[in-house]
């Protein structure tokens, strides 16, 4: 697979004073690349979510947890029509303490053919087919409606390489993850803010999570869900366990027909949680979160 790869630098668009910054909500998703459906935008919005969470002194906020009246497009939008303030002050966080991450994953394609002429016939020798994908990511800061900052990065993938069939475009999720990083330590540099969080303890290494949201993610009304009810019981088994790989590729059959039969939490080895100091932990980003503030 091809993966020539450039980065543009961080464009700092911010020139206030360092701002302490306590977590970072993950915002609209566009994903415009051929042939996206609904999981594949829940597991982009996760890998998003993933990134925020590796680091040390910032937390992470999904969508599904705040509620918009519109869709929002700016700073001063998510502050005006959205739930998030109120959702981080119930959180623990102070809600001029949160900053936005707004993303957009664009795919430009372009074919090729390699002819070889003679005097009498033209032979065609090949044929490619090539994918730039785009990742724009920017850093909107609610509480003084202002954007902080924004980067782009690409990569150029050969769509007739061999893929993982628990992902069809393996190149998207280092490219996101890698711009969201980028964007944060940038900023960081820039002083534009700084990470201010709790410190908290160290997860335990067997954390894991019931991926099982993925059924129920809804793009335009369409679900996972409703797909598979479409779908010969069979057939939606395998179809479900190739989702849950995406975000544990090596997941045991036996592992997968498990989880089916558990709530939505997180697991810590074998023991199952579901909330922590009467915060909510379906996810691994919300155990963080919750047990960050429980022990101040």
């Amino acid at each position: 697979m091809e993966t020539g790869c450039a980065s543009s630098n961080v464009v700092v668009q911010y020139d206030g004073p360092t701002l302490k910054v306590e977590a970072a909500a993950v915002g609209v998703l566009e994903l415009q690349v051929i042939g996206a459906r609904p999981w594949q935008h829940y597991e982009k919005l996760r890998d998003m979510l993933a990134a925020v969470e590796k680091r040390e002194r910032l937390d992470a906020i999904a969508p599904w947890e705040y509620a918009a009246a519109k869709q929002p497009s700016s700073a001063e939008d998510y502050w005006r029509h959205t739930t998030l303030g109120p959702a981080a002050e119930r959180m623990g966080i102070p809600r001029e303490r949160v900053i936005v991450l707004h993303a957009q994953i664009e795919e430009r394609t372009s074919r090729s053919a390699t002819d070889m002429e003679t005097p009498n016939v033209r032979i065609r020798q090949g044929r490619g087919f090539n994918s730039t994908i785009i990742a724009r990511v920017q850093a909107l800061h609610p509480a003084t409606g202002r954007p902080l900052g924004s980067i782009e990065r690409f990569v150029v993938e050969d769509r007739f390489s061999d893929v993982p069939d628990y992902d069809p475009r393996p190149l998207i999720k280092p490219l996101l993850t890698s711009a969201v990083d980028q964007l944060i330590d940038g900023l960081v540099d820039a002083e534009v803010l700084v990470e201010a969080a709790p410190e908290a303890p160290d997860p335990p290494d067997d954390m894991s999570e019931n991926p099982s949201r993925v059924l129920i993610h809804a793009v335009d009304g369409a679900t996972l869900q409703a797909h598979l009810d479409k779908v010969e019981p069979i057939m939606r088994e395998a179809a479900l366990y190739t989702r849950f790989r995406y975000f544990e590729p090596d997941m045991s059959l036996q592992r997968f027909q498990h989880l089916l039969k558990q709530p939505r939490g997180v697991f810590l080895g074998s023991k199952l949680v579901t909330e922590v100091g009467g915060q909510p932990a379906q996810h691994t980003f919300q155990w963080r979160r919750a047990v960050r503030r429980s022990t101040q």
